[in-house]
């Protein structure tokens, strides 16, 4: 009797733990399914955030500020109030001093960069914010292609690719200006357009070295383009890296070959005489002067062993360059203000059927006096060193050469000849030091000694050219102190 009572004892036992184990499996399960609803709940607006993350990650900010002190040196002859033309100073070494000023701070560049990047397309946009105002400095959208990821397109505005130290960054830059062949023949650095890049990946071996970039481009910079005719751009280069060798070399040839209105039935072309000749052509005003460059460049770096790294770089170009009467560069001949513009088109009695046309001729001196088309052979140089010691400090030497008008030297230029100061040649050595302090902090001293072409004695007393008689003292002195972020 006591074991079938303990049996019946034990079945109810287990009819009552199975019992609990049903209920606390059913409490879980719904404990489950309540879990469930609340994640399901969390889960859209969390893909939501998810989504707008990600999406942020891809933006990336990035810039920098050079704040800087300025100080032309030995200028006092130059500021003379009896003279009608004071030489230029400064003009190349950040921005052309004020009559009478000889010292300044400045926010030389202010940038800030806005990358969105997605695996196989970009598009960019950069600022330039200084004591002057804000400019637009880059502006344009790349697109790679996706089969064998060699390839890629670059569209709006950006660096012309044309040489090496056009497109080096000038937070990388070890002078704190470009050269001056470059500020002249590429004043602004970039440029509207189209251009295709080729640079294959490193799993092509030996192809990886090469790279070719070849655009075309509206060729008046950001500026309102001024004829239909669109300039070409090329480079092709090739780097070699030679590891185990601790060196590194590159090298580049480019071309450009463009157009630019003559604006005028006259345009002024040298002859061989070494004096600038008038040629005449009946509604010739809005014809085209070719503006053609050919360049070639080098870098090679050797991390010497114990005392450091050293980098020479340098770059050659010569071509034809149409200017004007007071400038080489193509830009001032080519377009002005809106006010010059305006100026322009009232002094003439044209149909107003081209005044579209008129709106991009060359820019005047005043309502009487246009500046016509000079055309010119020029040619230029650069040559510079930097020295590593250890692993904050850089020594820099540079000489830079820009010969606007190769057919003339300065003995040509005497009484009786229609040469302008635009046609003479300058040479520059900079000396620099720049001391990294970390990564982001760097202060650069740097001191321009500008050396110009003079003219022949006689021309002592002219008003615009009598300056040049003499070596002019227009020496400029950087301190620059830059933050990158």
């Amino acid at each position: 009797m006591k074991k079938i009572f303990a049996a019946v004892l034990g079945t109810i036992a287990l009819s009552v733990s199975a019992q609990d184990a049903v209920d606390s499996l059913s409490l879980v399960k719904d404990k489950l399914v309540d879990l469930e609803g609340k994640i399901a709940a969390l889960e859209e607006p969390f893909l939501e955030t998810k989504g707008t993350v990600d999406k942020l990650a891809k933006f990336k900010f990035s810039g920098y500020i050079q704040a800087q002190y300025r100080m032309a040196m030995d200028t006092a002859e130059n500021t003379d109030s009896k003279r009608v033309y004071k030489a230029p100073v400064g003009d190349f070494s950040g921005g052309k001093f004020l009559d009478g000023q000889t010292n300044e701070f400045q926010v030389r560049r202010g940038r800030l960069k806005l990358t969105y990047e997605e695996k196989m397309s970009k598009a960019v946009l950069q600022l330039d914010i200084t004591n002057k105002g804000v400019g637009v400095k880059d502006a344009y959208l790349q697109i790679k292609e996706p089969w064998l990821k060699t390839a890629n397109l670059t569209m709006g505005l950006f660096d012309r690719p044309f040489g090496h130290e056009i497109s080096y960054s000038s937070s990388t830059r070890e002078s704190p200006e470009r050269s001056r062949l470059f500020q002249v023949l590429f004043p602004g650095e970039r440029d509207v357009g189209a251009m295709l890049e080729i640079a294959p990946p490193e799993k092509y071996s030996v192809l990886s070295m090469l790279n070719l970039k070849a655009g075309v481009f509206n060729g008046n910079g950001i500026a309102a383009d001024n004829n239909d005719n669109k300039d070409f751009i090329g480079r092709f280069g090739i780097n070699i890296p030679l590891v185990e060798q601790n060196l590194s070399i590159e090298a580049g040839a480019s071309t450009y070959m463009g157009k630019v209105v003559q604006g005028f039935d006259t345009a002024y072309v040298m002859g061989d005489d070494k004096k600038f000749k008038i040629e005449t052509a009946a509604n010739a005003k809005f014809e085209t002067r070719d503006r053609n460059y050919m360049g070639a460049d080098l870098r090679v770096f050797y991390d010497l062993p114990v005392i450091g790294g050293i980098s020479i770089r340098g770059e050659y170009i010569q071509g034809t360059q149409p200017g004007n009467e007071k400038s080489t560069s193509v830009f001032s001949a080519a377009y002005d203000t809106e006010k010059d513009v305006k100026i322009y088109n009232d002094s003439l009695d044209v149909d107003s059927t081209v005044n579209s046309v008129k709106a991009v001729v060359p820019a005047i001196e005043n309502k009487n006096k246009p500046l016509r088309l000079y055309e010119r052979e020029f040619s230029g140089f650069y040559a510079m060193l930097v020295k590593n010691i250890g692993s904050k400090n850089q020594l820099v030497v540079k000489y830079d050469s820009y010969d606007p008008n190769v057919k003339v030297e300065g003995a040509d230029f005497k009484t009786g000849t229609n040469l302008k100061a635009s046609d003479l040649a300058y040479n520059t050595i900079g000396l620099g030091w720049i001391y990294h302090w970390d990564a982001n902090l760097k202060f650069v001293l740097y001191y321009d000694m500008v050396s110009n072409e003079t003219v022949d004695a006689s021309l002592a007393a002219d008003a615009k050219l009598g300056v040049y008689s003499k070596e002019v003292n227009d020496d400029v002195l950087t301190v620059r102190v830059q933050y990158k972020f």
